[in-house]
């Protein structure tokens, strides 16, 4: 079963997530790298298309990465198919226009066969997708929603000046 967080957030609500959660001991990898080992983004976030496209591992947890290669695109990604890799995935918000998507962290806590992941994983796992709940504010839950979305405050100043709009209409700014 998979856990998210789903959030709206400006370029450095993105830099200030990321910094929270390399201080949690998260080593960001480019989702894509053009080789079958991670390519580790010390410093910069792994952009791809204009959006963040990151996994979140532990540094002990590098070399049981396993890759697979897109030999059409000519890169390599994580196999994470089966849900067997302890990572999480840290897709930001993405822009087309002036309309801006949510980003998530997410990853399994157990893989397609029903196997439990090592519970100090799915323990770290968990504090990491605290880490935008506590940064970032909670939008009103829609009536039928049964997940909560945050919003980073420069997303928000975007919003509220007219720069941006959300793409879920559902989702409306109270007071930012």
């Amino acid at each position: 079963m998979g856990r998210q967080i789903n959030f709206y957030a400006g370029p450095q609500d993105l830099e200030n997530l990321a910094g929270k959660l390399r201080k949690k001991g998260a080593v960001l990898i480019a989702e894509r790298s053009t080789k079958p080992e991670p390519l580790v983004a010390r410093a910069e976030l792994p952009v791809v298309e204009g959006s963040v496209l990151a996994w979140l591992v532990r540094e002990a947890d590098l070399e049981k990465l396993k890759w697979m290669h897109i030999p059409a695109f000519g890169y390599w990604v994580l196999e994470h198919i089966l849900m067997e890799e302890p990572a999480v995935q840290f897709h930001g918000p993405r822009m087309r226009g002036h309309v801006m998507s949510k980003g998530r962290l997410w990853f399994a806590a157990v893989d397609v066969g029903r196997q439990k992941k090592p519970e100090d994983f799915v323990r770290w796992a968990d504090s990491l997708l605290r880490v935008p709940r506590k940064l970032f504010s909670k939008l009103p839950k829609p009536e039928g929603y049964s997940y909560t979305v945050c919003i980073g405050p420069q997303a928000a100043e975007m919003v509220a000046s007219g720069q941006v709009i959300l793409d879920d209409a559902n989702f409306v700014l109270t007071h930012h």
